[in-house]
């Protein structure tokens, strides 16, 4: 069957939704029922992160080069997972994905493979972050926060409470990127004034060029000031380990967060 411009190698019904995996040009995805992509990786080249916005967040290496605890909601094909668990080799990392569809695909067509760093928990994530800020035991260098239905963000991971829940579980130098979808005008600016309150406009945004998302990066409120050589030198660093386009992305974060980033960089 052919769809989305390629051929349906596994489609399936919960009560989730759609879940299809489609392969078209040595690329195969994950969709959930549209046109966009969930998830995708190279057949060719699987380790490399494909997609742009995917890419984009990988910027959260220049400023957390060094994580011990991450946490994860949301998983798609575990491209980005796998890239996280490859560069932080000390870390200790949990991912929570709501679909168990989508976790028996990322296994069996995504080549996400068992690793002992790695706690994989099939649950709601923004229910996962609000019971661990009560118990208060664990808290995170870096959380990634990439949760989509077919067609939007997944409710339990916006709002104020769940952006001050994530806040809570953050360590003194941590870092929370959020993945927003930018062509829901009402929908974004909720979700960027929202982060902006809670994180005391410590928050800069990385457009995705030619998508409609919109990488949104958080810092705790002790997040050290940085030098501006030093992140340079680390992101140039990171674009010649990995084939990463680090310092275009970290020129457009610059560029669109002109006040944000003179409190968090200096010149020198």
């Amino acid at each position: 069957m052919q769809k989305y411009g390629g051929s349906v190698i596994h489609q399936q019904h919960s009560s989730d939704g759609i879940l299809e995996i489609v392969e078209a040009n040595g690329v195969r995805s994950m969709h959930f029922g549209t046109s966009s992509r969930q998830s995708s990786f190279l057949l060719a080249d699987p380790e490399r992160l494909h997609l742009t916005y995917v890419r984009s967040m990988s910027l959260a290496l220049v400023f957390c080069p060094d994580a011990k605890q991450v946490l994860m909601v949301g998983l798609g094909g575990g491209s980005l997972t796998q890239f996280l668990l490859n560069h932080y080799q000390s870390c200790a990392m949990t991912v929570l994905e709501k679909r168990r569809d989508v976790v028996s695909a990322s296994i069996k067509y995504f080549d996400l493979s068992p690793d002992e760093r790695m706690q994989l928990l099939i649950g709601d994530g923004g229910n996962f972050i609000r019971q661990q800020a009560l118990s208060n035991k664990t808290t995170y260098d870096l959380l990634v926060v990439d949760a989509f239905d077919h067609c939007a963000m997944a409710d339990s991971v916006r709002g104020n409470v769940f952006f001050n829940k994530c806040k809570e579980l953050m360590s003194l130098n941590s870092i929370m990127m959020i993945n927003l979808w930018g062509s829901q005008r009402a929908a974004f600016q909720e979700n960027a004034n929202n982060l902006l309150r809670v994180f005391e406009r410590r928050v800069c945004f990385l457009p995705v060029k030619g998508r409609a998302n919109v990488i949104a990066f958080c810092f705790s409120p002790h997040y050290p000031q940085l030098a501006h050589k030093t992140v340079l030198k680390q992101a140039l660093f990171l674009e010649r380990s990995y084939n990463i386009e680090m310092s275009l992305f970290l020129k457009i974060l610059i560029q669109h967060n002109p006040k944000t980033i003179k409190y968090l960089l200096h010149k020198k």
